[in-house]
């Protein structure tokens, strides 16, 4: 069997990865950035909008920050699930390095992770986490936003912390949500 291995084909595979992988890091930063742009243009369309046009229906915000409410509960899902796809690669990967260690003991020192230390998918210091707590505030922003619209007019001093309670509920659940779709 070691006949047919070629350690070369394994080293130009991970390096392949590593190509593809600072490519793709590239990319969510310009759609992180995108999403970021596309709240803050709601969130002041939405403090500016009704004085300028005399809009006395809040429902048609309501509505908005539903829609956004829900864009953001399914771009949290859609970044856990590709961070559980992302760690299951990575565990098969180096499932197929450890084969070729083995039959090549030179190739260790060769790979940033093994099976022991590769990232875990709930990892706090990755890019996933930080863009999931920025959509977790913005959908936490959204329910506070939700409920002004429904229950308040007007801005008082009174109703930052009135509206930070749901605010921090609904962080907390959105965090809890996260690290059990993690799992």
């Amino acid at each position: 069997m070691k006949e047919n291995l070629d350690p070369n084909s394994i080293l130009n595979a991970e390096f392949q990865y590593a190509s593809d992988t600072a490519h793709q890091a590239n990319d969510d930063r310009g759609k992180v950035f995108e999403v970021f742009l596309a709240n803050i243009v709601t969130l002041v369309s939405a403090a500016i909008l009704p004085s300028v046009f005399n809009i006395e229906n809040n429902l048609i915000f309501v509505f908005v920050f539903i829609g956004l409410f829900m864009f953001g509960l399914v771009t949290l899902y859609q970044l856990t699930r590709t961070r559980v796809a992302w760690v299951s690669s990575i565990k098969a990967m180096n499932q197929i390095k450890e084969h070729y260690i083995k039959h090549f003991e030179g190739l260790k020192d060769a790979f940033k992770w093994s099976v022991t230390s590769m990232p875990k998918a709930n990892s706090k210091s990755s890019i996933v986490f930080v863009q999931s707590i920025f959509i977790m505030i913005l959908n936490s922003i959204n329910v506070s936003l939700i409920i002004y619209f429904v229950f308040f007019t007007g801005f008082r001093l009174l109703y930052i912390p009135v509206l930070g309670i749901p605010f921090i509920i609904s962080f907390v659940i959105h965090y809890l949500i996260w690290e059990r779709l993690l799992k």
